[in-house]
């Protein structure tokens, strides 16, 4: 499953992590049946299904919406049981998870990749990561005068699919962050 051949489609890739941490939450769900705290069970799916949804996270994003929506349905299925047994029953027509997700401290599947885009490009424009093959992926536009719209790093443009893929990513996600993000010189 590691690297990309041109024969792999990432759509391969979404259907294999959606299928693996399927079986985990049903394995979660089977095995804390009888559980009456809902943390254990937030927790267990941290540790347990988190990893697999965020599976290699710096080199491949699901950057199509049915990519994202069917990695989110995983997570919207893991919030109903937490919300089942906090007791705090939800609608089968509702499908807004924003509050029990902020309740239960889970971030999106998408919010996440965007945090761990951002936290790569800042360790390799801080030289926290000191291979020269990631950096030299990383051209960093410099202006010998400030501009509002500054983008520190130069963007290529893409018109295949891969447009969203790696490192063209990082740089996007980079560029949009505002600059009090981009100058910070401690990471915690």
């Amino acid at each position: 499953m590691l690297g990309h051949t041109p024969a792999t489609f990432f759509s391969y890739c979404t259907c294999f992590i959606y299928s693996k941490a399927s079986r985990q939450i049903g394995f979660i769900k089977r095995t804390t049946s009888d559980f009456k705290h809902y943390g254990t069970v937030a927790y267990l799916y941290r540790f347990l299904v988190l990893p697999i949804l965020l599976y290699c996270f710096p080199i491949w994003s699901p950057f199509t919406k049915t990519s994202r929506v069917k990695l989110e349905s995983v997570q919207h299925r893991i919030i109903r049981y937490l919300a089942y047994k906090n007791n705090s029953l939800m609608s089968r027509l509702k499908h807004d998870y924003t509050e029990l997700s902020l309740f239960f401290n889970l971030p999106t599947i998408t919010s996440l990749h965007h945090y761990h885009d951002c936290l790569l490009s800042i360790k390799v424009l801080r030289d926290f990561i000191t291979s020269e093959v990631i950096k030299a992926k990383f051209c960093v536009g410099e202006l010998a005068y400030m501009l509002r719209n500054h983008q520190p790093l130069q963007e290529e443009s893409s018109s295949s699919n891969f447009g969203l893929f790696s490192t063209i990513r990082l740089r996007r996600s980079w560029n949009i962050l505002p600059r009090s993000v981009t100058e910070v010189s401690v990471l915690s």
